[in-house]
């Protein structure tokens, strides 16, 4: 998941270095892991569950990106709403918006 807002991020002309409350300087997804916060409970749930394992987790997460979401009330596979809510925090940062629009999921 990690890696889908990185590339995200990255394809809107913007750097991963750069967080918000994400600053360490040896991390090179600062802002990456500030957009992934509200989306770890849906990872910890995988991981409390016992539904990954040494053998499976790749596929399991990488198959996770195929779970039907809600953004801005339509239903989307993950790895779409990711590339909208990443877009809506860029422009929120871009304009000082202070409205954010949240992937809801369901664990």
């Amino acid at each position: 998941m990690l890696s889908a807002i990185n590339r995200e991020i990255k394809s809107f002309g913007y750097l991963t270095e750069i967080g918000i409350h994400h600053i360490g300087e040896t991390n090179p997804f600062n802002l990456s892991c500030d957009f992934i916060e509200p989306l770890r409970p849906l990872v910890d749930y995988y991981v409390i569950n016992k539904l990954v394992d040494d053998g499976n987790f790749k596929n399991v997460f990488i198959n996770m990106l195929n779970l039907k979401v809600r953004y801005r009330d339509k239903e989307l596979f993950l790895e779409n709403a990711i590339h909208s809510y990443v877009g809506g925090l860029l422009t929120n940062l871009r304009t000082g918006s202070l409205v954010v629009d949240f992937i809801e999921y369901e664990l």
